[in-house]
């Protein structure tokens, strides 16, 4: 193999293809092989319609918890750079930059874990809202971040984002998900 096929001061095909490996390679630290790339919807509408349409397929009542999703990223005051997703307890908005629309497996999961901060924070309760996680060694910020996984999960995600879930938790943050949704 050539030198200059790898390098990426090359120009042209060479560039492009070295380019591609990189940004495969650095999604989540995974190279995702057989998933196609997403096509970007052609307006901010269809946007926000496809994201809507992922949460409302896990039957959670994201609307009458009061939450609104936003294509885009978060506020500077709320987020220092612009992430694949963010939610705001404040506002209960939960946002969904233009990168988690790289492939729908990825987007998938922004929109479903940003939801599952919504429900963590309008509808389970307030002592488990990271206590669930508690029992398999997370505590805080942590437990938050992977509760939200597990929950994004049960619903379907088929990314495992980039928390993770411990073996276990999905069903124990699934059942906690059934009992307050009755």
């Amino acid at each position: 193999m050539r030198d200059d096929i790898l390098s990426t001061h090359g120009t042209g095909r060479h560039r492009r293809v070295v380019a591609a490996i990189a940004a495969a390679l650095t999604l989540a630290g995974t190279l995702v092989v057989s998933e196609p790339v997403l096509a970007a919807p052609s307006t901010a509408s269809d946007r926000l319609h496809r994201v809507e349409a992922i949460a409302d397929a896990t039957g959670f009542d994201w609307r009458g918890a009061g939450g609104e999703f936003v294509v885009g990223c978060a506020p500077a005051t709320v987020q220092a750079r612009c992430t694949m997703g963010a939610y705001v307890t404040s506002e209960r908005r939960m946002y969904v930059s233009a990168r988690a629309f790289t492939t729908p497996a990825l987007l998938e999961h922004v929109v479903l874990h940003e939801l599952a901060h919504l429900w963590q924070f309008t509808t389970a309760p307030r002592e488990l809202r990271a206590g669930v996680m508690a029992p398999f060694g997370l505590t805080g910020l942590q437990a938050l971040e992977s509760g939200a996984d597990c929950l994004a999960l049960h619903w379907g995600a088929g990314y495992p984002g980039l928390y993770g879930c411990p073996e276990g938790a999905q069903q124990v943050v699934g059942e906690l998900y059934a009992a307050t949704v009755g």
